[in-house]
């Protein structure tokens, strides 16, 4: 289990950090559901990194948790991260950030 849960951590952390560079530069992903950002593609880059993260946490410094807890754990941990930063970033663009500027007017 423990070389998913690194697997996910490496493929998450690569993702997660493109999408921290590509709202840096203005080259965000969109979201392309309607349904909002909770189904975007920035969300599941960090709800893998999340599980990944508690993966191997847990597997490595874990208390002697049985491998379902751990798993567990670690799909609510994504689940957590994933929506925690989505809420976030979505909270931030309704606030005014740089996607919300618009040329109307000026």
């Amino acid at each position: 289990m423990f070389a998913i849960y690194l697997s996910c951590l490496a493929l998450g952390g690569a993702l997660t950090l493109l999408s921290i560079y590509g709202r840096a530069t203005g080259r965000a992903w969109r979201d392309h559901a309607a349904d909002g950002p909770i189904y975007s593609l920035g969300s599941l880059a960090y709800s893998i990194f999340g599980f990944g993260a508690a993966g191997v946490a847990l597997s490595r410094f874990g208390t002697g948790l049985g491998a379902g807890l751990e798993i567990t754990f670690a799909v609510l941990a994504g689940l957590l991260v994933g929506g925690c930063a989505s809420a976030a970033l979505a909270l931030a663009t309704r606030r005014g950030g740089p996607s919300n500027r618009t040329t109307e007017g000026t």
